[in-house]
């Protein structure tokens, strides 16, 4: 169902879906007044019920929004991280200096390829990156048992905790997502609330159009940026990484 939801196709099928549900309150309408000659009277729900669904569609909104703003500022600390580490490795002599930027670019790389395949590498790049992370550390601890060494490698130290904490909570923020059930719910809603429009429209002698359109096209809209924001596998809207990769084209220069 997840997958449906988030694939290309639902983008186009589910404005398909207002409109015929739309026609299906203009039928319904029609129906009931060719053969009961009834007339539309408001039973006072009806705004309750549709401001219901505005607040479910708003919160929703605003939780997706704050998901990606969330992302993008771990990735602006992961760069702060990178950048850290690189300024304190031109303290230590050249070879240390070296290992240090070798581990920075071998960081890098990991990350901008879980960028560019996301889902289906994730496990990989996950255990890559402890294993870059422990082979470094490893590597500063020799340095800080050794005698001859006088170089303070804790420094060195809250650099690296910030990279590889944001690093592990910019892979897992990828899997925090507005639960399918309140996506589904926001769906259906949608779907019964152009129903009751076409339905409350479709009474009047000279039918109005007007309503039902800007109603289809807000609505279509907001859920299509609702579910761009909460599939930042997939979805138009990602955080960039351009400020990881122009920190790696400064070491690469450097080197």
């Amino acid at each position: 169902m997840g997958e449906f939801i988030d694939s290309t196709f639902f983008s186009f099928l589910f404005p398909v879906m207002l409109i015929l549900c739309v026609g299906g309150g203009y039928y319904g309408a029609y129906r009931s007044y060719k053969h009961k000659h009834e007339t539309w009277k408001m039973s006072g729900a009806e705004t309750s019920i549709i401001g219901f669904f505005a607040l479910l569609l708003s919160f929703t909104l605003l939780s997706a929004g704050n998901a990606i703003k969330e992302r993008t500022n771990l990735i602006h600390q992961q760069s702060d991280g990178l950048a850290q580490l690189y300024r304190n490795a031109y303290f230590l002599p050249d070879t240390l200096q070296l290992r240090a930027k070798k581990y920075l670019l071998t960081h890098i790389e990991l990350i901008l390829s879980f960028q560019q395949e996301k889902k289906s590498n994730k496990d990989s790049v996950e255990l890559q990156i402890n294993y870059n992370n422990e082979a470094f550390i490893h590597f500063l601890s020799i340095l800080k048992k050794s005698d001859t060494n006088k170089v303070d490698v804790t420094a060195l130290l809250p650099s690296f905790n910030l990279l590889a904490a944001t690093s592990f909570r910019i892979l897992y923020s990828y899997e925090e997502r507005t639960p399918l059930l309140i996506i589904v719910l926001i769906i259906i809603s949608s779907l019964l609330i152009a129903f009751l429009i076409g339905f409350m429209n479709g009474f009047y002698e000279k039918k109005h159009y007007l309503v039902p359109l800007i109603y289809i096209i807000l609505v279509a809209l907001t859920v299509q940026a609702i579910r761009d924001m909460d599939n930042p596998y997939h979805g138009s809207i990602k955080p960039s990484y351009q400020n990881i990769k122009n920190i790696k084209s400064m070491i690469e220069n450097k080197l």
